[in-house]
């Protein structure tokens, strides 16, 4: 049942949207032009279960909807995807709380002119790191990304971000309650 499970999130994300590529091994993956990409990932990993088939769909539901709104900087469709009383975190250490504050962000963030095309880009070059299920309600979804929005580090095009979404089931929806990305950088 496991392994089912984790075929079904890999499919989801990655046939239906480009939200997230399975990392299969523990190889450095490179790009076309050589560049290093994504360092040591550790295979994709599921913690746990949904309490309910039916939740498990409607949480994969819910992260195609967000991947594809991200992707074609729909402001409305992205935000119809966060919760409430959502907390968002980039990885400049913008903190944003509740939908109404975040829908004016990324109102101004999607009309930028770079943000469509690396919107798209970073759902289609998204790789899963995990999912893990904390009970019935709740849910934390961790992967990586490339970016071109904002200062790479020195000498590379492309940011790396890593995305930590939490799930969470209220009155019977599932929802984004919490998000932070951040940026990965050198370790020594």
């Amino acid at each position: 049942m496991k392994h089912l499970l984790k075929f079904f999130i890999f499919v989801s994300l990655n046939v239906s949207t480009g939200l997230g590529q399975e990392n299969t091994n523990n190889d450095t993956l490179y790009l076309p032009d050589g560049a290093y990409l994504y360092p040591n990932l550790p295979k994709f990993q599921v913690y746990g279960k949904p309490a309910t088939p039916e939740d498990g769909e409607a949480m994969m539901s819910l992260l195609r909807r967000f991947g594809q709104a991200w992707g074609s900087g729909d402001v409305e469709a992205t935000i119809a995807t966060y919760a409430d009383d959502v907390e968002w975190t980039n990885a400049f250490g913008v903190i944003v709380k509740g939908s109404d504050n975040l829908k004016n962000f990324f109102t101004w963030l999607f009309s930028r002119d770079t943000t469509t095309a690396g919107g798209s880009s970073e759902t289609s070059n998204s790789k899963l790191i995990s999912l893990r299920y904390m009970g019935d309600d709740v849910a934390i979804y961790h992967s990586m990304t490339l970016s071109s929005r904002g200062e790479s580090r020195s000498g590379e095009g492309m940011r790396r971000n890593h995305v930590t979404i939490i799930l969470e089931k209220k009155d019977d929806e599932w929802k984004i309650a919490y998000q932070m990305i951040m940026d990965e950088r050198d370790r020594n």
